[in-house]
């Protein structure tokens, strides 16, 4: 907000010193406040305070300096020894004193109550800084044994703590077989104390790759229907890490010289005797170097920032190092000077976009082949995020990739012959299970298949029930019981939200919130409240969702004309007794083309069917 709101005043911000000052408080709060910060920082903060506090004498001479801006040039030290100071301002220890005033709120018990808080607070602190996390520990367990039930799990976790001894991770790979011979099978046993000795899971890939590199998975070869060639599925791997700068650029790096003979005498006498330069003069030495760098490149990136910062601290290491009162290097010892060159090249940039985006690097001959897709399947990779079963490596125990093919053509058989009401069969369930890892190794083809393609090969995909089984065993979650979940939460939320700020809604909707309170509404009519009570809140008519009609005449037309729908439910004008609602629920397997073939759908989708009170 602060831009828009000084902005107008603000006439040349390249030039303006005191939005430069502005600028360099913003970065000191983001780094005084951070809740960790490295070495390399401390020491920028200790050069970009130092230059705020010399920046603000300038500017303001007759506005002499605060206590708290003597103060603020110890917070770097004060983070040295301390540790970031977030965690040691005043606002951190009134949270703290929330905790004892829980305690002291729920004992009901004010014998003794500085003793009970300090042994309750002492038993949190030994729990909280113990080694073994029995989560986390009951979590690895549960990655190698999937199959483990939760009673069994917990029974085992206590076992290896309370009776083995278990202390720490370290502890785990002198666990033996006849430690846990009674709550597991040998096989899981064995898979266990192998786990533990190799210090991962089996979920986790067993061979590791090299550093910079991706693990690359072999997916089993599978026999790709029509249309689909076997090169086409295969997922390159990712393309390795390439050098920071380009060779271009290293040419120049390599001979660039900093223009010393502008720099102002000042700076050249504290170079020589070897102190350490005056912020003014550092700023200077910022602004000249960057100019001389963007005669090279207008954009240069961080790599050759940080070369340039290393060369000029490597020549003058007691002007320009970062080091702390006592002398000592803080980190690298030049990252608040590459900071600062850093800033100043995007500060010089803000206003011209041709030099603010990078230009894409050209690939040789050799590097350019064959890396489009791989490049392009990389993208793809953010899509399993949340997915358990993205992309399954084993196929099914005594299943063939001969064996899907075949179970394949015999979905599709199915349901070219009983369509798709087939879908309810055990046999159709069994197969698209064991079919899974076939859906997916065509799904997650480059360039991905069309929907057409994808529904001409799995036709029962495109059912409720084929759809939400592949949902939940990609991402193991249940969509039925979830948005059933879902309307009586979040219904429960409104209404709760309607019933107490009751003096301040219409006439309509407190005439609804005392028509609900005489009714005692179940799960099936939490829903049709909210809904009737955020169309009263938003003043819609019930015509724009809800069809009028007549209750009687409408269930014999539909019994004797539409016997395929599933259930009948029925709405009275008043709400919320007994009557039946009446959805727009046919069988699963229908779709919008089949309902249009025995009835005529609204232009606009209708959800409810209201009608007048009949005793039917």
């Amino acid at each position: 907000m602060l831009p828009l709101l000084v902005g107008n005043r603000i006439q040349n911000p390249m030039d303006s010193q005191v939005w430069q000052l502005c600028l360099q408080l913003k970065e000191m709060v983001e780094l005084i406040c951070a809740p960790k910060i490295h070495h390399n920082q401390i020491a920028y903060l200790k050069t970009i305070t130092e230059d705020y506090v010399q920046l603000r004498c300038s500017l303001f001479p007759n506005h002499p300096l605060k206590p708290k801006h003597h103060f603020l040039l110890h917070y770097s030290d004060l983070i040295l020894h301390f540790g970031p100071l977030i965690r040691l301002w005043t606002l951190r220890f009134e949270s703290k004193h929330s905790y004892f005033k829980e305690c002291a709120r729920k004992l009901h018990n004010f014998v003794h109550l500085c003793k009970t808080l300090a042994e309750r607070h002492q038993l949190l602190q030994a729990y909280l800084c113990s080694d073994m996390d029995t989560e986390s520990f009951r979590c690895e367990i549960k990655k190698t044994l999937p199959e483990l039930e939760d009673e069994t799990l917990r029974t085992l976790a206590a076992h290896l703590i309370d009776v083995i001894g278990v202390r720490k991770r370290e502890d785990l790979i002198f666990v033996g077989s006849d430690d846990i011979t009674l709550f597991l099978t040998p096989i899981q046993s064995r898979k266990l104390i192998q786990a533990f000795k190799n210090g991962e899971s089996n979920g986790q890939v067993a061979s590791t790759s090299s550093e910079g590199q991706e693990p690359h998975v072999s997916l089993p070869v599978l026999i790709l229907p029509d249309g689909f060639s076997p090169s086409a599925t295969q997922i390159s791997p990712l393309p390795s890490e390439r050098q920071n700068s380009s060779n271009q650029n290293k040419s120049w790096i390599s001979s660039f010289q900093v223009p010393w003979d502008k720099m102002p005498a000042r700076l050249l006498q504290a170079m020589e005797k070897g102190c350490l330069a005056h912020p003014e003069d550092r700023r200077v030495l910022i602004r000249v170097v960057v100019e001389a760098m963007q005669a090279h490149c207008k954009n240069p990136s961080k790599a050759i920032c940080t070369e340039v910062a290393r060369l000029i601290v490597c020549k003058y290491p007691g002007t320009f190092a970062d080091k702390t009162g006592e002398g000592e290097q803080l980190g690298c010892g030049y990252y608040s000077l590459f900071r600062q060159l850093k800033t100043r090249v995007e500060h010089i940039n803000r206003d011209n976009v041709s030099n603010r985006i990078r230009q894409p690097r050209k690939r040789s001959s050799d590097d350019s082949s064959g890396n489009d897709a791989a490049i392009k399947r990389s993208r793809t990779d953010v899509d399993s995020y949340g997915c358990t079963k993205w992309q399954p490596t084993n196929l099914p125990q005594g299943e063939t990739a001969e064996s899907l093919e075949d179970k394949r053509k015999i979905l599709i058989t199915i349901f070219k012959s009983e369509g798709p009401t087939a879908v309810e069969a055990m046999d159709v369930e069994r197969n698209m299970e064991l079919t899974y890892i076939y859906q997916r190794h065509m799904i997650n083809t480059w360039p991905p298949p069309s929907l057409c393609e994808v529904e001409e090969q799995w036709p029962f995909l495109f059912t409720k029930r084929g759809l939400c089984s592949h949902f939940h065993m990609l991402t193991d979650i249940d969509i039925d019981t979830r948005l059933h979940e879902a309307f009586l939460t979040k219904g429960r939320r409104i209404i709760n939200f309607f019933l107490n700020q009751r003096l301040k809604w219409s006439q309509d909707i407190q005439a609804l919130l005392r028509e609900m309170e005489h009714e005692s509404m179940n799960n099936h009519q939490v829903p049709i409240a909210a809904i009737l009570l955020l169309m009263k809140y938003f003043q819609e008519k019930e015509d724009h969702i809800f069809i009028l009609t007549d209750v009687k005449v409408l269930s014999l037309y539909f019994l004797h004309h539409h016997s395929k729908l599933k259930s009948f439910f029925f709405l009275n004008r008043n709400y919320f007794q007994y009557l039946r609602i009446f959805f727009f629920f046919f069988q699963p397997t229908s779709t919008k083309m089949s309902v249009e073939q025995e009835m005529t759908l609204p232009t606009t989708p209708r959800v409810i069917m209201l009608g007048m009170r009949n005793n039917c």
